[in-house]
């Protein structure tokens, strides 16, 4: 009964755990049970809605690649000799996938600060792969730009550090648990004035503060390995009120 009581909108009567004992509960305490359990599942219902408000997608397949810049390392490569949409069988949600050769990045056109970024990732056969995210993206396309990178190398997972000028007043190097090859990772970031915290499968990684730039373009890696992403969204957060 502890368990029901626990559910929201859910109330327990005096006498229900007796007519239970009994072989079954009063009908006032089924339609109680039952309103309780819906209760409980709306509410489940909008804290998912609630989680997913005012996200922007970034990957539109059927747009794909409006508001992305391809930048290769070598010259003279067309976006779709290294991006692809791709699709899995029976799985309805299209995802990018990046063949991993040549080396370069897909990055947004527009600059963002002060967001939450999420997305998810695979490996689809590479027990090595590398790939990474670029946060804060600026200055000249080059190999490689300015930019706070989230490794995705799947030896170093979830290390995090400025690279080609921009700056940070640390870095992240940690130990991060993986899932099998194949199988869909997730990285939710949050930024906000030059500081970025990283969760990974759902543990949060650490943060990197003192970014300079403190805002930028985001960008995706390819660096010898084919990866696919997934859901990639953004969601800009409200400034924060000052009294």
């Amino acid at each position: 009964m502890a368990g029901l009581a626990a559910l929201p909108g859910l109330t327990v009567r005096d006498g229900l755990s007796q007519d239970t004992a009994a072989g079954g509960a009063s009908e006032g305490g089924q339609a109680e049970k039952k309103t309780g359990l819906q209760g409980a599942a709306q509410a489940a219902g909008k804290n998912a809605d609630a989680a997913g408000k005012d996200r922007t997608p970034l990957f539109i397949a059927k747009e794909f690649p409006r508001g992305w810049h391809y930048h290769p390392a070598e010259g003279g490569v067309a976006l779709e000799d290294t991006w692809k949409v791709g699709e899995d069988a029976g799985v309805a949600e299209p995802f990018l996938r990046c063949l991993g050769k040549p080396y370069g990045y897909l990055r947004t056109k527009e600059v963002y600060d002060n967001y939450e970024f999420g997305l998810k990732w695979r490996y689809p056969s590479d027990p090595n792969g590398n790939s990474g995210i670029l946060l804060h993206t600026s200055g000249k396309d080059q190999i490689w730009p300015a930019s706070v990178q989230i490794q995705l190398h799947r030896p170093k997972v979830g290390h995090v550090f400025a690279t080609s000028g921009a700056k940070a007043d640390n870095r992240l190097e940690v130990k991060v648990e993986l899932r099998d090859l194949n199988v869909w990772n997730e990285c939710l970031v949050e930024c906000r004035d030059g500081r970025i915290s990283v969760t990974i499968n759902k543990k949060k990684v650490g943060e990197v503060t003192g970014c300079t730039p403190a805002k930028g373009m985001i960008g995706l890696q390819s660096e010898g390995s084919e990866i696919h992403f997934g859901s990639i969204w953004i969601r800009k957060s409200p400034p924060v009120k000052t009294v």
